[in-house]
């Protein structure tokens, strides 16, 4: 009788461990179907920056790149064709930045062409305005040849650092995927 009680035990720690890791997954999925609501599946990859693609990342972003920025995770999003094969339909990252107010954290994905296919914002410390689907919407299927300029390609009624923060994750977004698909 003990040892059933143990098993019985361990078993619903199991089962709530299981629970646990559902529901954390159930989240990043619902947010990877946010930007892929068609896909199929989703494929967590790593990648780790090198030193000379990290001394790039910079140079391009104009901004520093943290130790623990160096660790890329993203996630492809995969659907079944006409055939029965699986293909990519693009990839979505998880880019960390700031604003006036603080941290801009944002899911962004991309489709095959690099151009940026939907935005979710994870954290923001900064003006709610930059959450708004209709602010959001603005860099549908903008691109890294794309310029992005506030006022001018982006418009925003609200703090203009917090629009330029968010601005300035896309791009380093844009760039990370960039260094992923040519290393």
């Amino acid at each position: 009788m003990q040892m059933f009680r143990k098993v019985l035990l361990l078993l619903g720690v199991f089962s709530s461990l299981i629970l646990c890791v559902q529901a954390h997954v159930d989240l990043t999925e619902e947010i990877l179907r946010k930007i892929f609501p068609q896909a199929e599946a989703f494929t967590a990859r790593n990648k780790t920056l090198t030193s000379s693609e990290v001394g790039e990342l910079e140079r391009a972003t104009g901004t520093h790149i943290g130790a623990h920025e160096r660790e890329v995770v993203f996630y492809v999003a995969i659907t079944k064709k006409e055939d029965g094969n699986y293909q990519s339909m693009g990839a979505v990252f998880v880019v960390h930045g700031t604003g006036p107010q603080g941290m801009i954290d944002v899911a962004v994905g991309y489709d095959l062409d690099s151009r940026v296919r939907g935005i979710v914002i994870l954290e923001n410390k900064n003006d709610p305005g930059i959450q708004k689907p209709q602010f959001l919407s603005q860099f549908t299927d903008k691109g890294l040849d794309d310029s992005l300029v506030l006022g001018k390609d982006i418009q925003f009624s609200g703090d203009s650092g917090a629009a330029e923060g968010l601005i300035g994750v896309v791009k380093k977004g844009m760039h990370l995927l960039r260094l992923v698909v040519k290393g």
